[in-house]
């Protein structure tokens, strides 16, 4: 861990240790003995052999926390709470399952755009152009690292979707570069800029639209119905049953029919939605 953790990490770990044996351990170690580490509740051996199986994967560093991460040749930026999240996704498979479409020649709206994973899936099959807007700072920067080789066809923005435009805090349980920040409410917050869909929809000419904002989906169903129609895909995950049927009642009321439902997790489905022909 001392050789390929950073500081922050190690403190991370230690806190999770019997202290009193921290002394005794690097001692040990120094003198090449074997020396177990007491820990305050078996979990936390889980989670640390588990942290400890991850390290190979991690290639360079790119920020003070932010590296370079591979898996059979493929590679990502991202924190190591980052790349926890796209283990199954991005490296397995995930994304594909997802968002499965003919992406050639479309150009894409990627609203919760994480640290950029979805965006490139699109950009490498075959989307000319992408617009990622993601509020929160940890994945903005590693979002950066990753659109960097598709500068001429991806443009980020560190906004937030609400009902008006503005400066907003965002509260989560999690702490910022979680999947799903600002789902539930808690004690760790951003602040940011906030746009409405329908300042997007009048601002972006796009073909397809991923919505995955983590519960502000919701203010979708407030945006005009010409203006929802005027992108023929949309691609929204929502994240309760409310949201859930609000959002259905909204695309049959303009005209879309359902073409896929993913149930990812109990309460959170990915929708996907098709402009039925006779749609002006």
């Amino acid at each position: 861990l001392i050789r390929h953790g950073s500081p922050k990490e190690i403190i991370e770990i230690a806190r999770q240790v019997d202290c009193s044996a921290i002394i005794s351990a690097i001692v040990a170690r120094l003198n090449r003995n074997l020396h177990f580490i007491e820990l305050k509740h078996e979990l936390c051996k889980q989670e640390i052999n588990f942290y400890l199986d991850l390290l190979k994967y991690r290639k360079k560093r790119l920020s003070s926390n932010i590296y370079k991460w591979q898996i059979d040749g493929k590679s990502i930026a991202a924190n190591f709470n980052q790349f926890l999240q796209l283990r199954d996704e991005y490296f397995n498979g995930g994304l594909q399952e997802h968002y499965a479409f003919d992406w050639k020649g479309k150009r894409v709206l990627d609203v919760g755009g994480f640290v950029g994973d979805s965006a490139i899936y699109f950009l490498d099959s075959g989307a000319p152009q992408v617009f990622v807007y993601e509020p929160v700072l940890e994945n903005m920067q590693a979002l950066k690292y990753n659109l960097l080789p598709y500068s001429t066809k991806a443009k980020a923005y560190q906004k937030a979707i609400s009902d008006q435009k503005g400066l907003i805090t965002i509260t989560s349980n999690e702490p910022g570069g979680s999947l799903g920040f600002g789902l539930n409410p808690g004690k760790y917050s951003v602040q940011c800029e906030a746009v409405t869909f329908t300042s997007l929809l009048q601002k972006h000419e796009v073909d397809v639209a991923k919505i995955d904002c983590e519960g502000f989906e919701k203010y979708l169903c407030d945006v005009e119905n010409r203006l929802i129609q005027s992108v023929p895909y949309w691609i929204i995950e929502t994240h309760n049953p409310i949201i859930y049927q609000d959002i259905l009642n909204k695309f049959y009321q303009c005209g879309f029919k359902q073409v896929r439902d993913l149930t990812i997790m109990t309460g959170i489905n990915l929708l996907h939605f098709q402009k039925c022909q006779d749609q002006s």
